[in-house]
């Protein structure tokens, strides 16, 4: 089982920092309403008209599926910005990333071609919400966006005084079982959710194609990413059983046997139910079948 001993002999840390413009600036208290405390209230305002914002809404877009793509090949880890990603997935995922980068960049300078134009647009529609010292010149602008990754493996560094080092140990172990439990926690959701929606469907006759699709493509993450980085011999339990249940089956084999839909939504049914009792499984919403 990994521990905070032979974790790095698993994979790595990825640090990822996509950053970008966010074309808002606080409004000067002469737009606010007066009777609005000023104190405990900052109104924001946009520096760019919401229908000019498409290369800003392309980057914002970009950055997200990247993101969508690096959680789902890696772990939650228990630092901002941070990831644990298995030594499997590391050469494919630098792969996206590169390209992923490239696309970034070009998006980019979509924007600061455009950039003077959607400046002096938004001037005068909005005079008196314009100001100078909002926008910064090209060369700042630049700066507004980054995009980049690194890979590390850290510890607790050996030089350390025994009683700080001893503390540090203990930290980074915490640390580790925190990364555990996320990822339990993590699963738990994602199969909860994705075969609650199937027990739904079961319910109202109309089995959506989608809903199996994503079923297994849980379960392959599941055997390639996270059964071996948390522990649980309950939930893997069940897991199998949705497995065993739901193994080559598709939509069109539910929608033409009833019986057999109904064995399969009540197996849905109870497994939700199970994990909903585990104490140590915090879901992150309500789920009434």
């Amino acid at each position: 089982m990994i521990n905070s001993e032979n974790i790095f002999q698993s994979g790595a840390i990825v640090h990822l920092n996509i950053r970008r413009w966010g074309a808002t600036a606080r409004a000067e208290d002469s737009v606010v309403k007066d009777d609005l405390n000023k104190e405990i209230i900052r109104a924001v305002q946009d520096l760019i008209k919401d229908k000019d914002k498409g290369s800003l809404e392309d980057i914002r877009i970009h950055r997200s599926k990247v993101k969508q793509f690096v959680f789902a090949n890696s772990l939650p880890f228990p630092v901002v910005g941070m990831f644990f990603m298995p030594s499997d997935r590391i050469e494919r995922v630098n792969d996206y990333l590169k390209e992923a980068k490239k696309k970034h960049e070009e998006l980019v300078a979509t924007f600061l071609t455009e950039y003077e134009e959607l400046k002096a647009a938004f001037k005068e529609e909005n005079p008196k919400l314009y100001r100078p010292e909002n926008y910064p010149d090209r060369r700042r602008m630049e700066r507004k966006f980054c995009f980049e990754w690194t890979f590390r493996n850290f510890g607790v560094p050996e030089f350390m005084p025994d009683d700080i080092k001893k503390a540090e140990v203990e930290k980074f172990k915490q640390e580790i079982e925190e990364m555990k439990s996320l990822t339990k926690n993590m699963v738990a959701n994602e199969v909860v959710r994705r075969i609650a929606a199937l027990a739904e469907q079961c319910d109202g006759g109309k089995i959506n194609s989608a809903t199996l699709a994503g079923i297994n493509t849980f379960l392959e993450k599941f055997d390639d990413i996270w059964q071996g980085f948390f522990e649980g011999k309950e939930l893997k339990q069940m897991i199998e059983e949705v497995r065993v249940y739901l193994a080559d089956v598709d939509a069109s084999m539910l929608r033409a046997d009833d019986e057999f839909k109904e064995v399969v939504q009540k197996k849905m049914k109870d497994v939700v139910t199970n994990i909903q009792k585990m104490d140590d499984i915090e879901l992150k919403r309500g789920i009434d079948l």
